[in-house]
């Protein structure tokens, strides 16, 4: 491990500059990055309240990984490869905000959504650092860089795989949602629905404060049954974005 550069406006997450000594200079253009991309998150997701957590880069590992219990980051990417380098933090600190761990036949969906979190916050990055003063720039055409945000996502939404979301809203989980229940990184998968929920978060983006109440939800409930209860948890100004997810996958909850 190397030196912990905190990030100055949340000073309780600290970037591990490993082997890149570049990482030891808080001014450095990745640390402006994330940075960036955190001050866009907390935005929607109560990012200043996570507990103290470590970013760290291992290009050695295969996947990136969120460790509630070591408080650790761990990204599997270059930290100069910045579209890359948010599309994977902010899939892992959307797994961060959720305090505990989510029941297991409900992991499926906090996976689609650290998912959407991508899809949602990188094009607000783009959106961000279009009208920032600092201006990233390519390394080799000098060109600036906030496009390639956007134009990350827009390319790796590409991978979805049509389900029909509509049949989990049986009693018993079976097909399509039985797999996910079994293997909650079906990446495809995820990349589908949370490009079928991407609307419903873009219209009501309050939806995003039912996220951390997740890891409340009860076991071995049904869908349908488990999304009453986050609905139930949940602030009220959640609960017409919570309605309409449920709609997608062919519940209809009832307005209280």
């Amino acid at each position: 491990m190397g030196k912990p550069i905190p990030i100055k406006i949340f000073p309780q997450i600290s970037v591990d500059s490993g082997n890149y000594a570049f990482l030891e200079d808080s001014q450095n253009n990745t640390h402006f990055v994330i940075s960036s991309l955190l001050h866009v998150m907390s935005s929607k997701l109560p990012i200043g309240s996570v507990p103290p957590t470590q970013i760290s880069f291992s290009e050695d590992k295969e996947n990136p990984i969120c460790d509630r219990m070591s408080g650790r980051i761990i990204l599997t990417v270059d930290p100069s490869t910045w579209n890359q380098l948010t599309y994977q933090l902010s899939h892992e600190m959307c797994h961060r905000v959720i305090p505990n761990e989510v029941v297991k036949n409900l992991r499926w969906l906090e996976e689609s959504i650290c998912e959407l979190s991508s899809y949602f916050f990188l094009p607000a990055l783009t959106k961000y650092l279009r009208g920032n003063k600092r201006i990233l720039k390519m390394a080799k055409s000098n060109r600036p860089y906030y496009p390639e945000f956007k134009k990350y996502v827009s390319s790796n939404r590409k991978k979805a795989k049509h389900m029909d979301l509509s049949s989990f809203a049986s009693e018993t989980p079976s097909g399509e949602l039985q797999l996910l229940i079994n293997n909650c990184e079906l990446r495809e998968k995820n990349a589908y629905i949370a490009t079928s929920l991407l609307p419903v978060f873009s219209k009501y983006p309050r939806t995003w404060h039912a996220v951390p109440f997740l890891c409340d939800l009860s076991p071995d409930l049904s869908l349908e049954a488990s999304l009453k209860e986050w609905i139930e948890l949940s602030p009220e100004e959640c609960r017409t974005g919570l309605r309409k997810i449920a709609k997608i996958f062919g519940i209809e909850l009832p307005q209280k």
